[in-house]
């Protein structure tokens, strides 16, 4: 993608190539409408080898069942005809209207010279009701200043570019969950996170029981 006249900012999206015969690609908006290229929404895919389903998924299954299109999760674009995959839904986060993606954050964390490539990775929390984001950050220093330092170097580079302020942890090394293919899991990441949270709660009442 090409920076704007306002921003010389840039990413890079792999090209996914078009749909194979037979097949059809859409990108939607939140209320199904189908988005003109260069527009980034929801994917959509239909055709001959559409599954069924999720497993287990009674949902997902009706849906495709009656509508013969899947909803992938992903969020991307078209271009001259080609799939541009820009991340996952359920990973965006949208903090006053604006929308950010957890990998923007981690690649600004990632200048530190103490975090490796790989060492940070962002996800967000429901707080009171309202969105929390959440750094965790892979740390081998164990001198206590060092640490608060890179906390608040870190916290001002974010704020700084993205006007929010995380809630960032030091983890030890090999605590960051990652799929089988070594992408971070954030859904995992969030998922422990809350578990940890949650444990000296359920511990209180269950001595008080």
């Amino acid at each position: 993608m090409t920076p704007t006249d306002n921003s010389s900012a840039t990413r890079t999206f792999v090209n996914c190539g078009g749909a194979l015969p037979g097949h059809r690609i859409e990108v939607r908006d939140k209320v199904g409408k189908v988005l003109a290229e260069r527009c980034v929404g929801r994917i959509f895919i239909s055709g001959p080898s559409l599954m069924q389903g999720y497993f287990g998924d009674e949902e997902s299954i009706k849906q495709i069942e009656e509508t013969q299109w899947l909803d992938t999760g992903d969020l991307g674009y078209l271009f001259n005809g080609h799939l541009y995959i820009t991340g996952r839904k359920k990973d965006l986060i949208i903090i006053r209207g604006r929308n950010i993606w957890p990998q923007d954050i981690e690649v600004v964390a990632e200048t530190e010279p103490e975090v490796r490539p790989g060492d940070a990775i962002v996800f967000i929390v429901q707080n009171d009701g309202e969105p929390a984001v959440v750094m965790q950050i892979q740390c081998r220093i164990l001198a206590q200043d060092r640490r608060d330092h890179l906390l608040r170097t870190l916290s001002a580079k974010i704020h700084s570019e993205f006007g929010l302020l995380p809630d960032i942890n030091l983890v030890p090394p090999h605590s960051i969950p990652r799929t089988s293919s070594g992408k971070p899991a954030r859904a995992e990441a969030r998922k422990r996170f809350l578990s940890q949270m949650n444990a000296p709660r359920e511990m209180l009442a269950a001595g008080s029981a």
